[in-house]
């Protein structure tokens, strides 16, 4: 606590204007001091309020939820396929009663190497029984696996400079003979129905699949489109735009029909 004192050190009474100038300096001091305690006071609060404070990575979550977009990234595991099924079975329910024309679309977004071809079976089943339309997004690499997720979108995009790969994937059995030929009949069995999808979703034709079936076939975002393995190459980083464009040329086509 500062003192203030009538005296001068000399022992001088201090003149009216000198003492009323001390006394208006420490009380500014104070009062400066006391705003500073309570702007702090007000940021603790915000601190410890959940009603207020702020989580960068909840934010995201919620953003990403609410906006009904997902990401595929890194190593694709069966972990990976519960996440997105569970997404996709859950606005199926949501939408129930909306028409499938009229359902907001959910957005995967897919960079990946590749992974689990069953973990990506799971992905690409429940993309193709989804009535809400689910739109795949290549922002990096579909390689592998990541590939066969992307071409089974109801609409599937590239960044300009994605990338993709084609490959047949690799499998590794152990066991007796028996086992070991039942696991390659299953494989071949994995690779017709492979072969079918890539057909029935793609311009790639026959001819085409089985000369590069043994390759790792790379292209790049002018390739896929031309391959019909894009609608389109993205040129907005918007991901929502692409949706509402969407809309709106189906809606021009219905009122030319």
């Amino acid at each position: 606590m500062a003192n203030i004192y009538f005296t001068n050190e000399d022992g001088s009474l201090k003149t009216k204007e000198e003492f009323t100038k001390e006394m208006a300096e420490l009380y500014d001091t104070y009062a400066s001091q006391e705003a500073e305690d309570e702007e702090a006071k007000i940021l603790f609060q915000c601190t410890i309020n959940p009603e207020t404070q702020i989580d960068t990575q909840k934010s995201l979550n919620t953003f990403n939820f609410l906006t009904r977009t997902f990401f595929i990234r890194d190593v694709i595991t069966q972990d990976t396929a519960k996440e997105i099924f569970s997404a996709i079975n859950l606005f199926n329910r949501i939408d129930f009663t909306t028409p499938p024309d009229e359902r907001r679309p959910i957005k995967l977004i897919i960079n990946t190497y590749g992974g689990d071809l069953e973990a990506g079976f799971t992905i690409v089943s429940a993309i193709r029984a989804s009535q809400t339309p689910v739109y795949t997004y290549n922002v990096g690499m579909a390689f592998s696996c990541g590939f066969f997720i992307l071409i089974n979108g109801h609409r599937r995009f590239g960044s300009e400079y994605s990338s993709y790969l084609f490959h047949q994937g690799s499998a590794l059995y152990a066991g007796d003979a028996h086992k070991v030929m039942q696991g390659v009949d299953y494989y071949k069995h994995l690779l017709k129905i492979l072969k079918k999808n890539v057909l029935e979703e793609t311009s790639i034709s026959s001819e085409l699949f089985d000369q590069h079936q043994k390759d790792d076939w790379y292209f790049d975002a002018k390739k896929a489109l031309k391959l019909g393995v894009i609608d389109e190459i993205m040129t907005d980083i918007n991901l929502d735009n692409f949706a509402i464009k969407e809309e709106e040329d189906n809606n021009g086509t219905e009122n030319q029909s």
